[in-house]
């Protein structure tokens, strides 16, 4: 298999994700002949990312009715915004008081693993407000 370098303008620090795995996966369907019902994106920061970590996300595809499934972990950080008047307030208010609760957990991607259909791309759709599976 040969290397194909992208375009230029695809390397652009403001060209979006969507773009640049639409034309990988147009390049891959034009040049191979292969249309794959669903697009697994493996980002190279992530080297210690396991097999079993991409077959379970595939799997989370496969069994929810989820547009896209995204490898996350659980930040248990103190997370703050600003408040309705003034100053900042915290959003998970038990972290503040130096406390773990379940349901104040809040998840970051940390894209290891981004798995979707690849109808989403090909409507322009893969975007963070469509249902995610953590």
């Amino acid at each position: 298999m040969a290397v194909r370098v992208r375009d230029p303008h695809l390397s652009d620090p403001d060209e979006h994700r969507q773009e640049i795995v639409r034309a990988a996966v147009d390049d891959m369907e034009a040049r191979h002949d292969v249309f794959p019902d669903i697009v697994a994106v493996l980002y190279v920061h992530a080297p210690l990312r396991r097999p079993e970590q991409v077959a379970e996300a595939l799997d989370t595809l496969l069994m929810h009715e989820v547009d896209q499934v995204v490898s996350t972990y659980k930040n248990r950080a103190l997370h703050i915004r600003h408040g309705r008047s003034s100053g900042i307030k915290p959003i998970n208010l038990a972290a503040s008081r130096g406390l773990r609760l379940e349901r104040e957990a809040l998840f970051t991607a940390n894209n290891a693993v981004h798995v979707f259909w690849r109808d989403m791309i090909l409507v322009g759709t893969l975007t963070w407000n469509r249902s995610i599976t953590p």
